[in-house]
């Protein structure tokens, strides 16, 4: 399941719920007008335009963006729109691994390769997913500050016109202490943000 978040300062977002679902299917354009949950939303009329043609699915890799994934790239499969898969590769700042000396740059450069050779795999599955679905597919992978701050770049730049996310990734004791990066991105994304429970 998921619901759609709305940046701050916007409507409160709709929850998907069956009595919503019903009246999507009987009168699809009134219930995109009326703002109801853009799965239900997703029967169109013919020569109706879709609601949303490149969704950003980021991933960490864990068992529930795995799902996401899934459940992604068959919301775009059923919008006839295009996915684009993302990766962050967030290094900890070289103070973290000792008493606030640099590490060796060598180490740093490897560590680095293997990040981006995790991210190409973890895209992987968004790309064999898209595949099976019939669904045009491009991965992207950047080093920004932080993880939701890639994701709502990314989204940009790709010129994305939404954003499909899991509720939680690997850290949950990072999420605890920090805020999760769905939350952060629900917070600051200005475009449509799905998140999949």
């Amino acid at each position: 399941m998921f619901g759609v978040g709305a940046p701050v300062g916007a409507a409160p977002a709709r929850r998907c719920c069956s009595g919503q679902l019903a009246f999507a299917r009987r009168f699809p354009r009134a219930a995109k007008r009326s703002g109801a949950c853009p799965v239900a939303a997703r029967q169109h009329l013919p020569g109706e335009q879709h609601m949303f043609k490149n969704i950003l699915i980021p991933t960490d890799g864990s068992e529930v963006a795995r799902k996401a994934i899934k459940a992604g790239v068959k919301f775009a499969q059923s919008l006839g729109a295009k996915v684009t898969g993302y990766y962050a590769i967030v290094l900890l700042p070289p103070s973290v691994y000792g008493d606030g000396d640099l590490i060796d740059k060598s180490l740093m450069n490897t560590l680095d390769r293997l990040a981006h050779a995790t991210g190409e795999k973890y895209l992987e599955e968004i790309a064999k997913a898209a595949e099976e679905a019939g669904v045009e597919y491009s991965g992207f992978i950047t080093r920004p500050p932080s993880a939701y701050e890639g994701v709502i770049d990314a989204a940009k730049k790709k010129k994305c016109d939404a954003i499909f996310i899991a509720s939680r990734g690997r850290s949950q004791l990072k999420n605890l202490v920090l805020g999760s990066v769905t939350q952060k991105v629900l917070s600051h994304s200005k475009l449509p943000v799905l998140v999949y429970r």
